[in-house]
């Protein structure tokens, strides 16, 4: 779940919907990262469906120490992890190539995205906890496993694989940064800037259509102090789900 604070209320974003935005990038983008039709393919389903694997355990979402809606970094490690698993295994009994891409992009959240976004330095193995540890070699190993079987190109799915942080972390802007207040972002080669609530200009625009036109499901809770936690995810049920509208400009 992707919690903003809005003041008086909670924006709450469930995994599946920040994957849904990510997918709606996928699919408009039409800068050419030269990968084969396959991988292309691939890639915008892994963008769409890499937080499937969130749903069960938001279907029961808690509150943290605090009494806020817990974010999803803020999950206990063990929930986290197999919800992560998940991620991977529910998609690839229907295709294993973008099960690849969302294995890369798992064990890659637990090794600073393989050093390819925010900073060139690759988290060590040995630097890692144990149980993350066990569970980054485990998925290794699994990404080894398919990308032999499918034959897929090293290089190819390791630009995949950047693609889909770009397309992440733009969802995860959207998301969780105060947008309507400003707040920019730098994502790999874009710089985002918003001009007016829910509106923002994208240089350079790697889209086909302009504008480009997105959608983000969220629901809006009223800030309070809940009772416990039965309680928050009754009112949580019963909030409307609200279609945010969201464009994009040169």
């Amino acid at each position: 779940m992707l919690v903003r604070d809005l003041g008086d209320r909670y924006q709450l974003v469930l995994q599946p919907d920040h994957g849904e935005v990510s997918g709606q990038l996928a699919a408009a983008w039409s800068a050419d990262l030269g990968l084969s039709p396959a991988l292309s393919e691939a890639l915008t389903c892994a963008a769409a469906r890499h937080d499937d694997g969130w749903a069960v355990w938001e279907r029961h979402p808690r509150l943290d120490d605090d009494g806020r809606p817990q974010v999803f970094f803020a999950v206990p490690r063990q929930s986290l992890l197999s919800s992560y698993q998940a991620c991977v295994d529910v998609l690839y009994p229907e295709d294993p190539a973008p099960a690849l891409l969302v294995s890369m992009h798992v064990s890659g959240l637990q090794r600073n995205r393989y050093g390819l976004m925010d900073s060139p330095e690759v988290t060590p193995l040995e630097n890692l906890d144990p149980p993350i540890r066990e569970f980054v070699i485990a998925e290794e190993r699994r990404q080894a496993q398919l990308a032999s079987e499918l034959g897929v190109d090293e290089q190819e799915r390791w630009i995949a694989y950047r693609q889909l942080q770009v397309y992440d972390v733009m969802s995860l802007y959207l998301g969780m940064a105060d947008v309507e207040h400003g707040e920019k972002a730098t994502i790999s080669s874009l710089e985002i800037t918003p001009t007016a609530p829910w509106k923002f200009r994208c240089t350079p625009f790697p889209f086909a259509k302009d504008p480009l036109q997105l959608s983000m499901r969220r629901r809006l809770l009223t800030k309070r102090e809940w009772p416990d936690e039965v309680g928050f995810r009754a009112e949580f049920a019963a909030a409307p789900v609200e279609e945010r509208a969201i464009s994009f400009t040169p």
